[in-house]
């Protein structure tokens, strides 16, 4: 299942014992819980992020740096670092395997979504921008621009 693959409805990895995995519903869920069994609107639901699926933040934040990476997965990660302490360096554990079987066009095309969602003049959530800030997928690094 491909939502599964970018990590929702399983742990993301991250070393809090208390991580929350929220839902990720089947046929098998569903006539557990409710005792009805599954339908075509159900599909179309969790595939929308609606109906019985939820996320964490957490998961959300994994799946969306698994589309800006290509498919690339990380383990995320608490602290890279302590200011005048000697540690040793952080190694991910490489828990689930990268996504490697769509062509490079449909990771740039969902990143292009992705920006014009925000960016384009008919993006729905275009006025989620209130200081206008853009991010550039190749370094990740925040880039303020006045319109």
């Amino acid at each position: 299942m491909w939502m599964k693959r970018f990590g929702f409805g399983m742990p993301t990895g991250i070393e809090i014992q208390e991580e929350a995995t929220a839902n990720m519903p089947s046929k098998e869920w569903k006539q557990k819980r409710y005792k009805k069994p599954w339908v075509q609107g159900d599909t179309i639901s969790v595939g929308i992020g609606q109906g019985y699926w939820t996320a964490t933040p957490l998961q959300v934040a994994k799946a969306t740096s698994i589309v800006v990476n290509n498919g690339k997965i990380h383990t995320p990660h608490l602290m890279k670092s302590v200011e005048g302490a000697t540690i040793e360096p952080y190694q991910d554990p490489l828990l689930y395997e990268d996504i490697t079987e769509p062509k490079q066009a449909y990771w740039d095309a969902a990143k292009r979504g992705m920006f014009n969602v925000v960016n384009s003049g008919a993006g729905t959530g275009r006025k989620a921008l209130s200081a206008r800030i853009t991010m550039l997928q190749e370094n990740r690094v925040p880039h303020r621009y006045s319109a």
